[in-house]
């Protein structure tokens, strides 16, 4: 236990992509890897959307798609 405060599944949710980018600060990491180590919900839905960021930013690197269509889905995945 890393001896910060225990995460509720909406707190970890809403890191959910920062946690999976590691772009959160290492305290919110390691908040998020406490909560999954107690919560089966959290870490069965962190698992599928690690899966699905990983198919998504690999065919993302592969496709070749105009500029404009690049933009509109980013803004999606940002207001999402």
């Amino acid at each position: 236990m890393s001896g910060h405060r225990k995460l509720t599944c909406g707190e970890a949710v809403a890191l959910l992509y920062d946690y999976l980018d590691r772009e959160g600060a290492q305290a919110s990491i390691e908040d998020v890897e406490e909560h999954l180590q107690i919560c089966r919900h959290c870490c069965d839905r962190f698992a599928f959307e690690a899966s699905l960021w990983k198919v998504v930013r690999r065919k993302g690197s592969e496709a070749h798609c105009p500029e404009s269509l690049k933009l509109r889905v980013s803004k999606l995945l940002d207001d999402y």
